[in-house]
């Protein structure tokens, strides 16, 4: 029998060099389009690269909902941001970044 994958659905809160705090949850879209960017540019898998996993989800929600410019690259956005992290339902930080991630290797087998 195949490995069970656990995927969390991920509450993030972004900060912005310019002060500016917002709060977004990933969405089913968010999880796939980091899987098909890691698949693209040869990133780890989010276990084992938890900031870029939580990073690329929050762009990825933003950017797919519009509340960032659609022409602005994920690179440029990290670069105007000075803290990311996981939340928990009453925004509170939340130490459970590391033990969530997206597609393992043994789903892709099944």
């Amino acid at each position: 029998m195949a490995e069970q994958v656990k995927l969390d659905i991920p509450r993030v809160e972004v900060r912005y060099s310019d002060g500016r705090t917002t709060i977004v949850t990933a969405e089913n879209p968010d999880l796939v389009f980091y899987d098909l960017e890691r698949a693209k540019r040869r990133w780890p898998q989010g276990q084992d690269a938890p900031m870029l996993w939580i990073n690329y989800l929050a762009f990825s929600k933003l950017h797919r909902t519009g509340e960032i410019d659609r022409a602005m690259t994920f690179e440029d956005w990290l670069s105007s941001t000075q803290l990311v992290r996981n939340v928990d339902n009453d925004d509170e930080p939340s130490d459970e970044l590391a033990s969530v991630g997206p597609t393992q290797e043994a789903a892709a087998l099944v």
